[in-house]
C-alpha cells in the first residue's frame, strides 16, 4: 500500500511538470536588424557644390542645391551654380580674327580673347537606382543660363578693348554683352549617406541654348549636404 501511494504522488508530480512545460512559450530567435539607410525626417536636404567645368577652357564651378525627397528613390530639387568660363571655340576664333585684322592694319603685334563666366539656375529630378547608403543615380532638369561675354584685345602690348572703334572695329553681341537663354542639364553620379549628412560625386552636361552656337558645358563636381 505504501508503494502504491508513493507511485501516485510521483505520477501527479510528473503530470504537473509536463503541464507547466506545455504552457511555457518557446524561446524566440533574436536577430540583429540590418542598419537602415539614412533618411531625413522632413524630406528636406541642403548641399553645397564645388568642382570644375569646361567648354574650351577649364574653370572652377561652385553652387548649391535645395531639395525634397518625395520617395525613397526620387528627389526634386532646385539648384544654382556659377561657372568660371564657358567660352566656345567659335567666339575664340572670332576674337582671333579681329586680332589678326588689327595686326595687319596697324603693323603691331595684337592678340584677342574672350572670357565667359556664366550662372545656371533651374530645377531637376534625381532618380536613385538602389536603396541603402550608396546609391547611383541619374538626374535631369532645366532652367535659365546667364552668360557675360568679356572680350580683351591688346595692340603693341596695350589694352585697346575700349577703343576698338578708332581702328574701325565694332564688337557685336556674339563677343560682348550679356546673354540670357534657356538651359538644360543631365548627368549621373553616386550619392553616399551617413547619418544626417550626404556626399555626392557626379558628372553633368549643361546645355545653354545660345543662338549662334549652343554652349555645352561639361562638369565634374562634389556636393556635401545635410538631411533635415
Amino acid at each position: 500500500m505504501r508503494y502504491v501511494c508513493v507511485a501516485a504522488v510521483l505520477g501527479a508530480f510528473m503530470l504537473n511538470v509536463q503541464s507547466a512545460s506545455a504552457q511555457t512559450p518557446a524561446p524566440t530567435s533574436t536577430q540583429t536588424p540590418a542598419p537602415a539607410a539614412a533618411t531625413s525626417s522632413s524630406g528636406l536636404f541642403l548641399g553645397g557644390t564645388v568642382g570644375i567645368s569646361a567648354v574650351e577652357n577649364v574653370g572652377a564651378l561652385a553652387g548649391g542645391e535645395l531639395g525634397y525627397r518625395i520617395t525613397d528613390r526620387v528627389d526634386i530639387l532646385g539648384e544654382g551654380f556659377w561657372m568660371q568660363d564657358v567660352v566656345t571655340r567659335q567666339r575664340l576664333d572670332e576674337a582671333t580674327s579681329i586680332a589678326t585684322y588689327l595686326q595687319n592694319t596697324q603693323g603691331k603685334t595684337a592678340s584677342g580673347t574672350v572670357k565667359a563666366p556664366a550662372f545656371y539656375l533651374g530645377g531637376a529630378i534625381r532618380y536613385m537606382f538602389t536603396d541603402g547608403r550608396v546609391r547611383p543615380y541619374v538626374v535631369g532638369g532645366g532652367g535659365v543660363g546667364w552668360i557675360t561675354l568679356q572680350p580683351a584685345f591688346t595692340l603693341g602690348g596695350s589694352d585697346v578693348t575700349s577703343s576698338l572703334s578708332q581702328y574701325n572695329v565694332v564688337l557685336g553681341s556674339d563677343l560682348t554683352g550679356k546673354l540670357t537663354e534657356p538651359a538644360f542639364t543631365a548627368g549621373a553620379g553616386v550619392r553616399m549617406f551617413q547619418s544626417h549628412t550626404y556626399f555626392d560625386a557626379g558628372f553633368r552636361v549643361t546645355s545653354i541654348r545660345t543662338a549662334d552656337q549652343t554652349t555645352n558645358v561639361k562638369s565634374a563636381s562634389a556636393t556635401f549636404g545635410f538631411l533635415f
